[in-house]
């Protein structure tokens, strides 16, 4: 089981208009050929600010199936920028929270629990 922390772009892309996503995802699919094969986890601060429609959620969800659904906000209390995915071994489980603590960030911190059978 690997375990890896990314940091994807916060600028959207301007020559595609307001509403473009390519440096993401793009950092996204080079991400996930980078990664070992098999199951793993990978959090971060992806900066998907324009929601699960953004070609790097969907990369990312694509590659770790068993990423538990509805992802809280991590910004702002609106924005789900931070994320936790996960590809895990059968049988086991994910669970995902985010704490209402900021701890000086102007992010709140998501937690994951991994659990064996």
């Amino acid at each position: 089981l690997f375990v890896a922390s990314a940091h994807l772009e916060t600028r959207l892309g301007w020559l595609r208009g307001l509403f473009g996503d390519r440096a993401r995802g793009r950092q996204a699919d080079a991400l996930i050929r980078a990664l070992p094969a098999g199951d793993g986890v990978i959090g971060g601060d992806m900066n998907t600010m324009l929601g699960p429609d953004e070609p790097a959620w969907r990369a990312l969800l694509g590659r770790f199936p068993d990423t538990p659904p509805r992802p809280e906000p991590t910004f702002r209390d609106r924005l789900v920028l931070d994320h936790l995915f996960f590809d895990l071994p059968d049988g086991w489980t994910a669970t995902r929270r985010v704490l209402a603590d900021r701890y000086g960030s102007d992010h709140q911190p998501v937690v994951g629990v991994v659990r064996r059978p």
